[in-house]
């Protein structure tokens, strides 16, 4: 049988309120992760209430900060399972970080090639000028080599 979780402070299980005020995260987005099996309660108590183990506030922590990383929510779900089941979760995260470097450094890459084509449309005689006889529209293919005004 499962013993009841203890808060440090008052021996008693954490409630979702509870949960949520020690973790800074809103009763809402518990709710949610909830639902994606991010947290689970670790029982109910004869009220049928959830209760959450102190853990719980380290677990929110961890989602916190792996969102912060650009973790999606089903990935860091997938860090978890590793950790729940095999307490490999460090080397999961490792090699979900790796992927993610990739993923980054290729939007990054994106966003360069965006922002140099950005810069020769900027550099482009004024657009707003009655005088401009650019058709942007007609041009658009030509964006990537000038924008194709005079």
């Amino acid at each position: 049988m499962k013993t009841a979780p203890t808060t440090e402070k008052t021996g008693m299980p954490l409630t979702r309120g509870e949960l949520a005020k020690r973790s800074s995260t809103h009763f809402e987005t518990l709710r949610y992760y909830e639902q994606r099996g991010l947290i689970r309660p670790s029982f109910r108590d004869s009220s049928n209430y959830r209760r959450y183990r102190e853990e719980d506030v380290a677990r929110l922590a961890f989602i916190a900060k792996a969102k912060d990383l650009g973790f999606t929510l089903k990935e860091i779900a997938a860090v978890l399972e590793l950790h729940d089941l095999e307490d490999a979760g460090c080397r999961g995260l490792g090699e979900k970080a790796a992927v993610k470097i990739q993923e980054i450094d290729q939007q990054i890459a994106t966003l360069q090639r965006q922002r140099a084509l950005l810069e020769r449309v900027k550099r482009c005689a004024p657009l707003e000028e009655a005088a401009c006889d650019c058709n942007i529209m007609e041009n658009i293919d030509q964006l990537g080599n000038g924008c194709g005004c005079g």
